[in-house]
């Protein structure tokens, strides 16, 4: 009797999600989450705005300016990049699970595909300008799989810890305590605690210099920004963990039978939104806020999330109506594209800006600021509709994917393929 080889199980190819499998509500947010954040970037990209802030000192001081400035600081600021790192951690739970569910190691693949975006947030803050996120999101994701299997109730408990936990950070003044050796450390020198310094260097360089010497700039610029700015990590790390939350609810992906809970979402968030802003704006009438009780300063770090949520609900829920919904699809397409289109409005911005380009540094005040905002947002909306009448994916999403599953992704769109589907990642 000869002995039958033994059948060993196909092991199923694991791909990246296709065009027909997305989710248009979450592309729908994840386009204006684009616009809002060229919206708030705009004033990083015309001056060296985060030196400005920190020897208060503004360049504009029309009304026109004063008001668009009061526009963006309390609509805009802080409540997109919330919201992207709402929708990365929705992202990670669904490519996680995907890859599960195809019977490949998850995780590995995983952090192999957060190290190339590690990558893609260092080149763009190097060589293309500094106010990068996608690095900050990739140090903090390594962080994020340790939830990847933790209860949705655990996940929620530790958003609200991450969320309060900026301000009470702050009241014990353990930022400084960090700040200071990151800037001891960077070999930059005394400058890096000199922002009046930092800003005519700044200037000089991106209103006047060569692109080399803006490169040594954003060097610079990249310590004393993170030496600053990794405040935000909490906030950032809570948001995603939001997002695991709802992806580990299946929210996005029964809508419908979550309407309830959505709807109280939406009361709940802009609720908490005008009590934070009321609190907070009494407050500022009565005490300075820099010497607020930890208790209060935890009621004012609530208006940025809580705003973020309530838009994002508010999306979902129009969106359930058909005329609404086919209004909203160019956003869509920027959405599905939203890595490709946040480093071209970095391209596009800086060229503006930037004096190798048009040189209009420290010439756009915030009104004319936000009003090129909302004209290249639509070139973008454009650009995405007729890109993805041809492509499945972004070129830099292409890029991304093709480097994560180690060959070359199909690029061109199957003519079967539909702009909506099931799932989005």
């Amino acid at each position: 009797m000869t002995q039958q080889p033994e059948i060993k199980p196909i092991q199923p190819e694991i791909k990246p999600i296709q065009p027909e499998q997305r989710m248009m509500e979450l592309d729908v947010i994840r386009g204006f989450a684009i616009l809002g954040i060229l919206i708030v970037n705009m004033q990083f990209f015309s001056s060296a705005f985060q030196y400005l802030s920190r020897v208060r000192m503004t360049l504009w001081t029309e009304e026109g300016d004063k008001l668009a400035k009061l526009l963006i600081d309390l609509l805009a600021a802080g409540k997109f990049y919330t919201m992207f790192s709402f929708l990365f951690g929705i992202g990670m739970m669904i490519f996680l699970e995907r890859a599960r569910q195809k019977g490949r190691r998850e995780v590995p693949l995983f952090l192999r595909r957060i190290s190339i975006l590690l990558a893609f947030g260092l080149i763009h803050a190097i060589l293309i300008w500094v106010g990068d996120i996608l690095f900050q999101y990739a140090v903090l994701a390594f962080f994020l799989v340790l939830f990847y299997r933790a209860k949705p109730w655990f996940v929620l408990l530790s958003a609200f810890f991450f969320l309060f936990l900026t301000p009470v950070l702050n009241f014990l003044n353990f930022y400084q305590k960090i700040t200071i050796p990151i800037y001891q450390a960077s070999g930059l020198g005394p400058k890096l605690f000199n922002p009046s310094m930092m800003l005519e260097e700044a200037n000089q360089a991106y209103e006047f210099g060569t692109y080399g010497s803006q490169v040594l700039q954003r060097m610079a610029d990249f310590v004393f920004h993170y030496g600053v700015f990794w405040a935000l990590f909490p906030v950032v790390f809570a948001m995603f963990l939001f997002g695991v939350y709802a992806a580990k609810k299946r929210i996005f992906q029964n809508i419908q039978e979550h309407r309830k809970f959505i709807r109280w979402v939406w009361i709940g968030s802009i609720a908490t939104t005008l009590f934070s802003d009321f609190y907070t704006t009494y407050l500022a009438a009565s005490i300075s806020l820099q010497n607020l009780h930890i208790f209060e300063q935890c009621i004012r770090a609530l208006y940025n999330p809580a705003l973020c949520i309530f838009y994002v609900t508010s999306i979902l829920q129009l969106m359930q109506f058909d005329a609404v919904r086919a209004k909203l699809a160019p956003f869509a397409a920027v959405g599905r594209m939203a890595i490709s289109n946040y480093l071209l409005t970095s391209l596009i911005c800086t060229t503006i800006f930037y004096s190798y380009g048009f040189g209009l540094f420290n010439k756009v005040g915030t009104a004319k600021g936000l009003l090129i905002s909302l004209l290249i947002y639509p070139l973008l909306m454009v650009f995405s509709i007729i890109w993805l009448r041809h492509f499945r994916y972004g070129p830099v999403e292409w890029l991304w994917r093709s480097l994560t599953y180690g060959h070359w992704q199909n690029m061109r769109l199957s003519k079967r393929s539909t702009p909506e589907g099931g799932h989005s990642q």
